[in-house]
């Protein structure tokens, strides 16, 4: 299985090469045909522009908490005895996703880097509703977020609460929902991983750490990328003149504010600033906005596809996507 893994690895790096050899004999003969210049006005248009703008904030935004979820990742797993965690974490669905749920107080993490910090957690014996409910929680239940929210709408603090408790529901939810589930079935196999890691076992622990933290950063990485210029994109796409007369009406501005969370993929720890400009839509979208961002946004998408298998990455985002929206419009629906 690893040398096939690694073989696989090869080819893709083989790939790599010959895309850029490609691309480095394109740009040539383009500058030898003098058609270079054209080329350079096109990267001067404005949507172009945009898009390098958008895509390079969210790649230095996302990669810094991606860095730190490793890291933290790696010191779990060196660091953190299994036996803690499986002795002190409550083993029955509601209690380990209350407590899951309310982990992000402790790790600080943004969406991007509680993804592999969630898989550690998991492979070191942490029940399936602690896991999943902490992935979804982490992002917007933790000290950096709550404050940030508050101080992005000072003068209405009860979205801080119904942003926090927006976020409580949907992850005990999903965490108890998929309770049943064995680690097995959710996280894709690691055995590549385990045999290389397992070279490492003599070195230092700090040394271990840190190679534990390397793989997982370029294992979460790739798909990170890949998210990132797809929500660049369609933020780039998403024409901005129509969103206040959409704002008007409550349901609508619920549904359009929970599909721009998904695909703005901003980090939980800044979003509430944004969300603050949509001053023409009601309270309760720009939870929805804060919440869904956070927990399925694009780039999420992909690193949840890249980390679990993909057919408890489909049930989770359809499961996420479905309590947000119902939970919004009855709050909409109720004077929100």
């Amino acid at each position: 299985m690893y040398g096939q893994k690694k073989s696989s690895e090869e080819r893709v790096q083989r790939w790599f090469i010959i895309i850029g050899a490609l691309l480095a004999l394109f740009l040539l003969n383009a500058s030898m045909n003098g058609e270079l210049p054209g080329m350079l006005n096109f990267l001067k248009a404005p949507k172009v522009q945009l898009f390098t703008i958008v895509l390079t904030a969210i790649l230095m935004e996302g990669f810094a908490f991606l860095l730190l979820g490793s890291c933290l990742s790696g010191m779990i797993e060196v660091f953190v005895p299994r036996e803690i965690l499986e002795k002190r974490f409550p083993r029955k669905s509601f209690p380990a996703a209350v407590a899951g749920s309310l982990l992000g107080l402790c790790f600080p993490v943004c969406s991007c880097g509680n993804i592999p910090l969630t898989r550690r957690l998991m492979k070191k014996g942490v029940p399936v509703a602690g896991a999943v409910s902490y992935l979804l929680a982490a992002p917007v239940i933790n000290p950096v977020t709550i404050i940030s929210t508050i101080l992005a709408f000072p003068g209405t603090k009860i979205i801080s609460l119904e942003r926090t408790g927006m976020a409580f529901l949907v992850a005990c939810a999903c965490g108890i929902i998929f309770g049943r589930y064995d680690t097995a079935e959710i996280l894709r196999d690691t055995s590549a991983e385990e045999v290389s890691c397992h070279h490492h076992s003599s070195s230092p622990r700090i040394i271990q750490a840190l190679h534990h933290a390397e793989h997982d950063f370029f294992l979460t990485g790739k798909y990170f990328v890949l998210g990132a210029v797809t929500a660049s994109l369609f933020q780039v796409c998403v024409p901005r003149t129509v969103l206040g007369s959409l704002g008007q009406n409550s349901v609508i501005s619920i549904l359009l504010l929970g599909i721009l969370g998904m695909v703005f993929s901003l980090c939980s720890f800044a979003d509430a600033f944004v969300a603050s400009t949509f001053t023409a839509f009601p309270s309760t979208a720009k939870v929805v906005f804060m919440t869904a961002g956070p927990m399925v946004g694009i780039s999420l998408i992909f690193l949840y596809m890249g980390t679990f298998k993909r057919k408890f990455s489909v049930r989770l985002i359809m499961l996420v996507v479905g309590i947000i929206f119902v939970l919004g419009l009855v709050r909409g629906i109720a004077g929100g």
